[in-house]
């Protein structure tokens, strides 16, 4: 009797670990009409306190945010999956105590139901960079994320600032910024309160002296956020989407 209560509880056991993780409850939805001009806002993506939101995202930009890459220049499909034409909403939800990581595991997951995703990984050749710790350590203010207080964002010229950011927010703005993906290879973990300024390049009808003296934004990444920024040419992780379907499933 024993043997066999205790093979029963393996072979549940075994089940339980085999299924994957799931949103308790959750909304993949074609994103309603833009507004006027053709203007939309988007959020391209948010997990805290078990509530995962993406709003007006491709598929690409849901790919990106689950996989924590960097760029979009990472996932490559079906023209569609790019098209700012065919944009998606989620709302979903799981336990607010589950991990990050354990919420972008339940997004990945959402995808390839709702679409029907056939996927590959690769590493793929790119120019990128390298986001690593800088040799004296990491000059960041580390903050707790507040569900009722959304982190706000300063974005422009020379100037980069985020209340709330992880690193994967934080390389994203940084990739807007270089042209290029950035890769986080820090390591580091959870909410940075992150401010950064830097002198930018000057645009093709203005002189070096026309813009005010400052440190280049690696210089300032390193001094400012003790954080060190590098070209990297080794291959980095993307994926090939071969199969996905335009109208995703409703559950």
């Amino acid at each position: 009797m024993l043997s066999r209560r205790l093979f029963a509880s393996t072979l549940l056991a075994a089940f339980a670990f085999a299924q994957p993780l799931k949103f308790d409850v959750a909304s993949l939805k074609p994103s309603g009409p833009v507004g006027p001009g053709g203007t939309y806002n988007a959020n391209l993506g948010e997990a805290h306190h078990g509530t995962v939101t993406l709003t007006n995202c491709t598929l690409a930009d849901c790919l990106r945010y689950a996989y924590s890459f960097a760029s979009n220049e990472q996932i490559s499909g079906p023209d569609w999956i790019k098209d700012k034409n065919v944009r998606f909403d989620i709302l979903a939800k799981t336990a607010p105590a589950t991990s990050i990581d354990d919420a972008l595991t339940m997004l990945q997951h959402l995808l390839d139901e709702r679409f029907q995703l056939t996927l590959h990984h690769q590493m793929k050749d790119m120019p990128h960079y390298a986001l690593t710790i800088a040799k004296n350590g990491p000059k960041l203010r580390a903050v707790e994320f507040d569900i009722n207080k959304p982190g706000t964002t300063a974005y422009g010229r020379g100037r980069l600032a985020h209340s709330q950011a992880t690193m994967t927010v934080f390389t994203t703005l940084l990739s807007r910024q270089l042209g290029l993906p950035v890769v986080d290879q820090t390591g580091l973990k959870g909410y940075y309160a992150i401010s950064l300024e830097w002198a930018p390049d000057p645009l093709p009808n203005e002189r070096p002296g026309d813009l005010p003296a400052g440190q280049s934004i690696f210089t300032a990444v390193q001094s400012q956020l003790g954080l060190k920024l590098e070209p990297d040419k080794s291959p980095v992780d993307s994926i090939v989407v071969e199969r996905a379907l335009p109208t995703p499933l409703t559950n």
